[in-house]
This record gives C-alpha cells, sequence and structure tokens, in this order.
C-alpha cells in the first residue's frame, strides 16, 4: 500500500512540476563577498530549476559582473543618499510592471526598502538577514523588521544562532524566523596523489614553500571578522606555520602593522579579492 501510494505521488509530482516563477533576488551591496557569491549562485540554481530570475542592487560592480557572465539579468535601481522614500512606489511599479511572483532579498537596505515595494505592488517577498549587525545598530530597524512580519513578509536566518539572535533582538518568538542554511557546492573527492599534484601547484602559484602548515582564512578584511585573533594565534604557533587571508577590506594596513608588531615576518599573505579560493584551499593544511 505505501509503496503504491509513494508511486502515485511521484507521477503526480512528474505530472504537476513545482509553478515556475520569475523571482527578483535583491542586495544592497555589489560586492565582492560571501552574501554576493551565494546570490549568483543562487540565482544560477534557480534558473537551473525553470524559473526566470532577476538580480538587483543598487550599483554595478563585482556581483553584476559575475551575475551577467552567469548570463543573469540584472536591475541597477539606485537610491539617494540617506531616506529615498519615492524609490518604494517607483520599484513596486517595476515590479508590477515585470510580472515578478516572489522578491527575495538579503540584509537590511533592501530587506525594508524592498519589503515595503512588495508590499506596495502585493508581491511575496521573503527578507534573508546574513548578520545580526544592521539590527543591533539602531532600534528602528527592529520595528522595520517586526513590521515585515506583521504585513505577513517571511524573515529568514542563515543559521540557528543567527535565528535567535535576532528574535531576541527584535522582539519576536523564534519560530516566527525561519533558517535556510546557505549552499554550498561540494566538489568531489580528489585521489590523494591529485590532491598532493595540486597541493604544489597552488603553492608554487601563491610564492608559498611547499613545506610548513599553512592556515587559509577566506573573508572579506573587515573587523567584525577578527582577523587579529587569528594573526596573535599565529604568533602562539611554531615558525613554520604560515596564514594566508583572502579578501579585502579596511583593516588590510592594520593587520600588517599588528603582524610586524607580533613578529610574524613572512608568515602572513594578504592574498587580496580571489576568485579562484578552491585553488587557495588547495595549497592549505587548515580551513579557518
Amino acid at each position: 500500500m505505501e509503496e503504491s501510494q509513494a508511486g502515485a505521488a511521484g507521477a503526480q509530482a512528474q505530472a504537476h512540476p513545482p509553478a515556475r516563477r520569475r523571482v527578483a533576488l535583491a542586495l544592497e551591496s555589489s560586492g565582492p563577498g560571501g552574501a554576493e557569491q551565494m546570490l549568483v549562485r543562487l540565482g544560477a540554481a534557480l534558473r537551473k530549476a525553470g524559473h526566470e530570475v532577476r538580480v538587483v542592487t543598487l550599483r554595478p560592480g563585482w556581483m553584476t559582473e559575475r551575475a551577467a557572465a552567469a548570463e543573469l539579468p540584472v536591475w541597477i535601481v539606485p537610491q539617494e543618499r540617506g531616506l529615498d522614500p519615492l524609490w518604494v512606489p517607483r520599484f513596486a511599479r517595476r515590479l508590477r510592471r515585470e510580472r515578478i511572483g516572489i522578491l527575495h532579498s538579503h540584509e537590511f537596505t533592501l530587506n525594508l526598502y524592498g519589503g515595503a515595494a512588495a508590499w506596495l505592488a502585493r508581491v511575496p517577498h521573503v527578507a534573508t538577514l546574513h548578520s545580526a549587525l544592521y539590527v543591533a545598530q539602531r532600534s528602528r530597524r527592529a520595528a522595520a523588521y517586526r513590521w515585515l512580519l506583521r504585513s505577513g513578509q517571511r524573515l529568514v536566518a542563515v543559521s540557528e544562532r543567527l535565528a535567535a539572535e535576532l528574535a531576541e533582538r527584535i522582539a519576536v518568538p523564534r519560530e516566527r524566523i525561519a533558517v535556510v542554511h546557505n549552499g554550498v557546492p561540494v566538489p568531489p573527492v580528489l585521489p590523494a596523489g591529485e590532491r598532493a599534484r595540486r597541493r604544489r601547484a597552488a603553492r608554487r602559484e601563491l610564492g608559498l614553500p611547499e613545506e610548513g602548515a599553512l592556515l587559509v582564512a577566506v573573508g572579506n578584511l573587515y573587523p567584525v571578522k577578527d582577523h587579529a585573533t587569528l594573526l596573535r594565534a599565529l604568533a602562539r604557533l611554531p615558525a613554520s606555520v604560515r596564514v594566508a587571508i583572502a579578501g579585502r577590506g579596511s583593516e588590510e594596513e592594520p593587520l600588517r602593522k599588528l603582524a610586524a608588531e607580533l613578529g610574524l615576518g613572512e608568515r602572513l599573505h594578504l592574498l587580496g579579492v580571489r576568485d579562484d579560493v578552491d585553488r587557495i584551499l588547495a595549497a592549505a593544511d587548515l580551513f579557518v
């Protein structure tokens, strides 16, 4: 009986596949960064599943270049500095005109502005948060997220810990915030010989010795990433251990200064923005 029910359900699913939607994926920043990378990958995956995708952002940059390379249509929708209430009806009209079926926004600015436009256009909206930092900065932002929930829009956090922190900060029951983890495509496991070959090649390209342990961190050089703690830990490890960090940001010079104060010399390697993180990880012994 169970097998026949499963078979009937499978046949019904094939006969009635999930409805195709026109999806707008919106993020204020155009990167480079993890949320931007995730958005482009999500857009490509949604398109592969048969949906029409639009990438929405406030300015061109790293993310829009990668979206275009992935053949995802891009909308640049600039905002005035500070408050720009007229942006909301403009974007609402575009959502209606383009017959968007669902808006999926990321981070505070387009969570709020996009959510208001979606509410005005009567378009379903999902707001994803990747950090509680924006909510912590101003109490009015907590009120904005409570409004999103009251108006029937959905809030999503990328981890259980973040969902609990957000629920506390905006004073709503934890169950009002869903959790959807960021997906990461996992490459196939390579044979040991091929891994060793790639390790040697990657270290040569990075100008690193083949011997000695290499720790790798991937993340923009911002205070919230706390790479300074990683450098202080490195100073307590044997001199043969090195650290490579892929990313860019305002903390580059402070980190170089700290490395000099700690006597790390050539043990710190700041690699800047990289599109070949898989190759950098191939050189590593430990991901931090």
